[in-house]
Order: structure tokens, then C-alpha cells, then sequence
């Protein structure tokens, strides 16, 4: 019920830590994938970082199907085993439930 809330104070603390934000990615509304990723780079040597936010359902999900997404980079596009393997991560990550407002959480370059 706290994770839209939680994410926002997690990145103001990593902004006062003196990181800089560098990217971030809102996939809660995707099919094959819930959650947000955010980059961020150390300014004294330029380091880039992620921090992941999940609740723990797309942690779970993303943790049973990362080598259906391992797996997915290392095929060509028209390989027959695509489809399936799609199909897959849609089938597991339609059962997470969307936390109250983290669809509106905004996506930065």
C-alpha cells in the first residue's frame, strides 16, 4: 500500500545523498514486465548505478522468469521459441497487482 511512497522518499534520499538521477524507467502498465527501474551516477567519477523497486510479487516474478528473459536476448526475432517465451512473462506478471499510484510515477531521461 506504501510503495509508490516509499519510492519517492527512496529517491529523494538517494538525491541528497548526492547521486545524481540518470534514468527511470515506470513499467507497471507493461505485459511482460512490473516494476521501476532507476539509474543513477556517482558526479565525483561518473559511475552509473540501478536501484530496482519491486513489491514483492514483481520481485517474484521477475526473479521466475529472468531466463526466459536471458534467454530472449540471445535469440533472433523470428525464432519460433519468441512467441513462447512472451507469452511466459505475460502469464506470470498478469497475476501482480499495480500499487496505488504507481502507474503516475513519471519516467526521466
Amino acid at each position: 500500500d506504501r510503495y509508490t511512497e516509499g519510492l519517492l522518499a527512496d529517491c529523494e534520499r538517494l538525491e541528497d545523498a548526492g547521486f545524481e538521477r540518470y534514468d527511470r524507467r515506470n513499467s507497471w502498465e507493461q505485459l511482460e514486465y512490473k516494476g521501476i527501474n532507476t539509474r543513477w551516477r556517482v558526479p565525483e567519477i561518473g559511475q552509473v548505478f540501478e536501484v530496482q523497486f519491486h513489491t514483492q510479487a514483481s520481485l517474484d516474478a521477475k526473479e521466475e522468469t529472468h531466463w526466459a528473459y536471458e534467454k530472449l536476448r540471445s535469440l533472433p526475432e523470428n525464432d519460433e521459441e519468441v512467441r513462447e517465451l512472451h507469452a511466459y512473462q505475460r502469464e506470470v506478471t498478469s497475476k501482480i497487482s499495480i500499487p496505488p499510484g504507481a502507474p503516475e510515477i513519471p519516467d526521466y531521461p
